[in-house]
């Protein structure tokens, strides 16, 4: 394949993705073909880690962090560190624990989808040492529900 081809099927290829697969190095700058260098190492590459990238919470979530931590210890606020098993295959991942006190949040938007709310229902009744929370924002404030079992 020759790299005219290859820039054509692959548009937005990076100059090591064509390396890869025509055996050449590009000079993106110049736009010249270079000789392939020889290879150093011919070890395989590691595989990589799929790792969350990014920020971990969304503005709401972040918020409502903000809000509990002017209430309580931020030491003993864990966000998104606990999952707990509630079904055959099934997690849930909590939003916010502190888990010194017993208690667990969960913020959602206006729209929460029906799957959601049963996820924390069972929860709450799987886990009735924990107090979970249920939180939406209410204009400036926050409205907060708790989940009994």
């Amino acid at each position: 394949m020759t790299e005219m081809q290859l820039r054509r099927m692959f548009p937005n290829a990076s100059a090591e993705f064509i390396r890869k697969n025509l055996g050449t190095e590009i000079q993106e700058a110049r736009g010249k073909v270079v000789a392939p260098s020889p290879a150093v190492d011919s070890k395989p590459e590691a595989p990589r880690l799929r790792q969350r990238q990014g920020p971990k919470l969304n503005k709401t979530e972040t918020a409502f962090l903000e809000w509990l931590c002017a209430r309580y210890d931020p030491k003993d606020i864990r966000a998104q560190a606990v999952t707990l098993v509630i079904g055959n295959g099934v997690r849930y991942t909590v939003d916010f624990t502190n888990l010194r006190a017993g208690l667990a949040w969960e913020t959602k938007g206006p729209y929460a989808r029906d799957d959601s709310i049963v996820k924390i229902k069972v929860a709450a009744s799987l886990y009735p040492e924990i107090k979970f929370h249920l939180v939406t924002r209410d204009g400036p404030g926050w409205s907060i529900q708790e989940m009994i079992p």
